[in-house]
């Protein structure tokens, strides 16, 4: 193999694709049957739980671009290569698209547009109630608005009662003391979970050992 091949490849294997396959009926506007991101050691699928029109899934700039590639077709069994083509939208840009149609069974078409080339974050191409732009911060903010409600509410209520003088009955007592026997594994679990999120986090910011933290075994 020649430098020159060698090279080739090399910059093909680092080279991330971004694959959309779509479905069009008869007469009817195209959806998206799922996405793919390719580079050259993973290959991602997503594929979405109903039916979507181009313009529900992507950002508007993307479903311009995309719409703009099928638009491209004359017929239901075609090929057609747009290498120069490019997509710009705010955090994504998608280069060199080929459009492959196949007919099928509904008198429409089967379509795959591959961009041979993405730059930025793929997240950037998807509308946000997609949910591709949420982070960790939202599940773990769940969790511990869970935990907040669940016991911390609770215990701020017992103190109130402490310190006011407004003894707890025995019934509301005893619930409390049930909402901790029933929870208790499951709660420390989100804790532990929590905490390394957040000793995960501050070590890749700032790039230093923080002690282990303790297995979850250590807190029962």
């Amino acid at each position: 193999m020649s430098l020159l091949s060698k090279n080739h490849k090399d910059t093909n294997e680092k080279t991330q694709k971004f694959i959309v396959n779509l479905a069009i009926a008869e007469d009817e506007v195209p959806y998206v049957k799922s996405c793919e991101v390719i580079n050259g050691t993973f290959r991602n699928r997503t594929s979405f739980s109903r039916d979507f029109v181009i313009d529900k899934i992507f950002t508007q700039k993307v479903a311009l671009g995309i719409q703009h590639c099928i638009d491209k077709l004359t017929q239901k069994n075609e090929v057609v290569s747009l290498p120069t083509y490019v997509v710009e939208a705010e955090k994504i840009v998608l280069a060199g698209a080929n459009v492959i149609s196949r007919a099928n069974d509904q008198n429409g078409a089967n379509i795959i547009l591959r961009f041979n080339l993405f730059l930025g974050s793929i997240s950037g191409a998807f509308n946000p109630e997609i949910g591709f732009q949420n982070s960790l911060e939202g599940p773990t903010d769940a969790v511990s608005m869970e935990i907040l409600s669940d016991i911390a509410m609770p215990l701020l209520n017992l103190c109130i009662a402490v310190e006011t003088g407004d003894a707890l009955d025995a019934r509301r007592a005893q619930k409390f003391l049930d909402t901790l026997s029933d929870r208790s594994y499951e709660i420390k679990f989100q804790i532990e979970l929590i905490k390394r999120f957040v000793e995960n986090n501050e070590r890749g910011l700032n790039d230093v050992e923080l002690p282990s933290t303790p297995s979850f075994k250590a807190l029962l």
